[in-house]
């Protein structure tokens, strides 16, 4: 009856949120186990966030730059995770020690012009869906 199905409902609303604050707490202990350097970074937050891990899932569609070569996927794992990639340099072309923060900002590191690229041809491509006239 109605009684039984709202008893069911609450039960299991209680239920999901137990398991939730378990979660939650796990997370938080694994956190406060880990060494400083992580701790400060932004990393762990961000790879709980909902959808963080859906790249690793995503279909390799080369027409939609959804392809990741094998040394791409090691950079990736290496950056969520805030290591140093394996294959990184020890200097940057400007001299600087290197770094990935470094190498982000860098201007003749080339990562900035990379960026900027990808953003100009993925604006020529949406106008020219969208525009005749364009290109």
């Amino acid at each position: 009856s109605g009684e039984v199905i709202a008893h069911q409902l609450e039960a299991k609303t209680k239920v999901q949120k137990l398991r939730q604050d378990q979660a939650t707490q796990t997370s938080e202990q694994v956190k406060d186990s880990l060494p400083h350097s992580l701790k400060r970074s932004m990393h762990i937050d961000l790879a709980q966030e909902k959808g963080a891990s859906s790249w690793l899932t995503s279909l390799p569609i080369a027409e939609f730059g959804f392809t990741l070569h094998k040394g791409g996927f090691h950079d990736a794992l290496a950056l969520r995770y805030n290591w140093q990639p394996l294959q990184a340099p020890s200097t940057c072309e400007c001299g600087a020690k290197f770094s990935v923060e470094h190498a982000l900002s860098c201007p003749k590191g080339g990562f900035p012009s990379i960026r900027h690229n990808e953003i100009r041809d993925l604006t020529a491509n949406l106008l020219m869906e969208v525009c005749s006239d364009v290109c």
